[in-house]
């Protein structure tokens, strides 16, 4: 009796020790579980990290965007490493895309393996679009990282990043970039395209600097005139600097100054016809006075894009007088951009005083206007020689101009010669083809 008793006070005390370690395990379960749940609290309570101290201020209320490849071939070192205390900002996101692209880039640049130039060629593309899209905010971001960057091509697409923002910010970046390094004449290739980039910023501090740096006397700072008219001429403030273009075209020593200075007021031309009309007298003793062929030829094309039709006898003139056949073929170039019956008319009469015939309808298959399409075509329809007939035609088929297929269809009803009719024909075709 008394061994049986031991034996069930002895499994009692067991059973004991078993439930007490039972309890203490959950006790010590449901003390772990609270813990945790008070990090996350503490931690989801927590105020949101400060931007970047870069000068880049971001709205409050802007969307999130997700930058960067988070598989990218190798990728700039990581320095988005918060061990899990915060979320990186926005700005920080943007600045770590851009260095991956440009790690990689760096990783490939100038490597002649056709894969490797396709990747190098892919991950620019992408930079460039991704750059685009960035807010004005990330200006300082860009320049800081231009500052750094030691490789030409991953530089030149920093500030042609910069030029495609179009903050007055950026365009001041671009600006400093330029000044800080214009006297440095190993740059000179790549402060080439800086000035570019300034240009197609398109901003306030873009038009003030050009014509501000068109004024300055610096050996070094001259060089680059040819650079800076040819930015103003894009620029969209471009009709305010008329005036200067005109003196540089009529006064420069530089050839190449006074060719971008005619090639300037043409793209003016394009955007605000109603400004250049007064600089028709001004252009025209420029041409007068002009001793260079290439520079000519261009005044003649600012003229024909100027687009008044009482230029037209002028041309006329000038296209059946000129020695040079460079010449003509210019005048007759800028008539058939003014275009109208008095332009097909005088194209006509600088045909019949022509020399170099096949030349001449040639060089007017290379002209996509309606006057020159008319030209052409009355030169198929009514020249007396099968051989003249066929280089209009060919000349046709040449252009880009909408209103040639038709023109051919015409030539092709009315040609009386079968073996010229044969070569429209192939021709109608073609045009045909390219239609579909």
């Amino acid at each position: 009796m008394t061994l049986r008793c031991r034996r069930v006070r002895a499994k009692n005390r067991g059973a004991v020790r078993i439930s007490v370690l039972c309890v203490a395990l959950i006790g010590a379960g449901l003390a772990c579980f609270l813990i945790l749940y008070q990090l996350g609290a503490l931690r989801s309570a927590a105020p949101a990290a400060a931007p970047l101290a870069s000068g880049a201020n971001k709205p409050a209320n802007e969307a999130r965007i997700v930058y960067g490849d988070p598989n990218a071939v190798n990728p700039a070192p990581r320095v988005l490493d918060l061990e899990g205390q915060r979320e990186p900002t926005e700005e920080e996101l943007v600045r770590q895309a851009i260095e991956d692209y440009l790690a990689r880039m760096r990783n490939i640049s100038g490597s002649k393996d056709q894969e490797r130039a396709l990747a190098f060629a892919a991950n620019k593309a992408e930079l460039q679009a991704l750059l685009r899209e960035l807010p004005p905010w990330a200006v300082p971001i860009i320049a800081e990282l231009l500052e750094k960057e030691s490789d030409f091509v991953l530089r030149r697409i920093l500030y042609d990043g910069l030029a495609a923002i179009g903050t007055e910010e950026a365009g001041a970046v671009i600006r400093d970039y330029f000044l800080a390094r214009a006297s440095q004449e190993a740059l000179g290739s790549e402060l080439r395209h800086v000035i570019a980039a300034l240009g197609a910023s398109d901003t306030s501090v873009a038009y003030d600097t050009l014509v501000e740096l068109l004024g300055k006397d610096e050996a070094y700072l001259k060089e680059y005139r040819p650079q800076y008219v040819e930015a103003l001429g894009k620029h969209s403030r471009g009709s305010q600097a008329l005036p200067l273009m005109l003196d540089l075209l009529a006064g420069d020593a530089r050839f190449e100054v006074r060719n971008k200075s005619a090639q300037a007021v043409k793209n003016v031309a394009k955007r605000d016809v109603g400004s250049c009309r007064p600089v028709l007298p001004e252009l025209v003793r420029s041409f007068e006075n002009e001793k260079a062929v290439p520079v000519r030829q261009t005044t003649l094309g600012a003229i024909g894009q100027i687009g008044d039709p009482a230029s037209i006898p002028y041309l006329e003139g000038v296209g059946t007088r000129s020695q040079e056949l460079g010449i003509r073929l210019s005048s007759a170039a800028a008539a058939s951009r003014i275009g109208g019956e008095e332009a097909v008319r005088a194209l006509n009469a600088i045909y019949a005083n022509e020399s170099q015939k096949s030349v001449f309808l040639d060089a007017m298959g290379q002209v996509p206007t309606p006057a020159g399409v008319e030209f052409l075509r009355g030169v198929a329809l009514n020249a007396p020689g099968a051989g003249e007939r066929l280089m209009a035609v060919r000349a046709l088929a040449q252009s880009q101009a909408s209103e040639a297929p038709d023109a051919l269809r015409a030539v092709l009803a009315a040609e009386p010669d079968s073996a010229v009719r044969t070569e429209v024909e192939r021709y109608v075709r073609a045009a045909e083809r390219r239609g579909r």
